[in-house]
């Protein structure tokens, strides 16, 4: 996750994400090289981790440098 998320009531954590190779180094994806472009977060609050949790599906820019 590039961006900082600072939310002192509640808690995130990394389900999974979506990798592809990076398209400036072809041969990354043989090296095992890849970068995300979707990832999938969860969040519970702070003072009650086993109450229900929200989904977040987050989608980035790529640089086009």
């Amino acid at each position: 996750i590039t961006q900082e998320i600072s939310d002192s009531t509640r808690i995130f954590r990394l389900l999974g994400s979506d990798r592809r190779a990076d398209c400036r180094d072809p041969d990354a994806e043989d090296r095992g090289l890849s970068l995300p472009r979707v990832v999938v977060l969860e969040s519970r609050p702070t003072d009650n981790p086993t109450a229900h949790s929200n989904l977040y599906i987050l989608a980035g820019h790529e640089n086009s440098y």
